[in-house]
């Protein structure tokens, strides 16, 4: 097993508490495991990013989750959520928020609901930073995609990861066809072949090109 840091070595061990045969590295199958380990994990991963206050943790509960099946993460993510975190807490809702942005864009708009209809005062500012900078990304969608597609380390960034940016301008309701001359534009200007070739990759997955259950459009 390669070298681990402290806080790989608290989630493993979790992990293995959940199913002895889990690890981090199995999480793009967490899908086919049987379904009460697989929403165990779930729980475990929402409630890293979610209700810690360490940054690590926070982003190692953020990796985890994106690395889940995309369809399966949709379905599932926010009753789990309600479940697991405490959504009249403004520190676990705000953070919910971000990790919905970063791996579930879909389901921003009925999770900024929950925090509009909210008791907790900074729920409900919370919940209007969010619909705010959607309401902006909208408005400014061509803009925003480039920045947010360029502004990524190429050299480094997972084909999911990168694929939930376009998840999200099409749930704001950019059109296949323009994404992919987005696209086209931005391949134009990479510096690198392996930047080049990680754009050509996002624009398999806006047509298919690649599994049919990544498919964006």
């Amino acid at each position: 097993m390669a070298m681990m840091n402290e806080y790989d070595e608290w989630l493993w061990k979790d992990l293995k508490k959940i199913d002895e045969d889990f690890s981090f590295d199995k999480m793009r199958w967490l899908h086919k495991y049987p379904y009460p380990h697989a929403i165990s994990v779930l729980r475990l991963l929402i409630q890293r990013a979610c209700c810690c206050t360490n940054d690590a943790l926070i982003m190692q509960g953020r990796k985890g989750i994106l690395k889940i099946d995309r369809i399966w993460r949709l379905e599932h993510i926010l009753p789990e959520a309600k479940e697991c975190i405490d959504f009249t807490d403004d520190w676990d809702y705000r953070r919910f928020l971000e990790l919905v942005d970063l791996s579930a864009s879909e389901l921003m708009q009925e999770v900024i609901r929950i925090g509009k209809d909210s008791d907790n005062p900074e729920n409900r500012e919370a919940a209007q930073d969010f619909r705010e900078n959607y309401e902006y990304l909208t408005a400014h969608k061509d803009e925003c995609f480039r920045k947010d597609i360029i502004e990524s380390d190429l050299n480094c960034i997972d084909d999911f990861d990168l694929a939930e940016v376009a998840y999200k301008y099409k749930a704001l309701g950019m059109s296949q066809d323009r994404m992919y001359e987005l696209l086209e534009e931005i391949r134009s200007g990479m510096e690198t072949e392996k930047q080049e070739d990680k754009i050509r990759d996002l624009m398999d997955f806006l047509y298919g090109w690649c599994h049919p259950d990544w498919k964006v459009y």
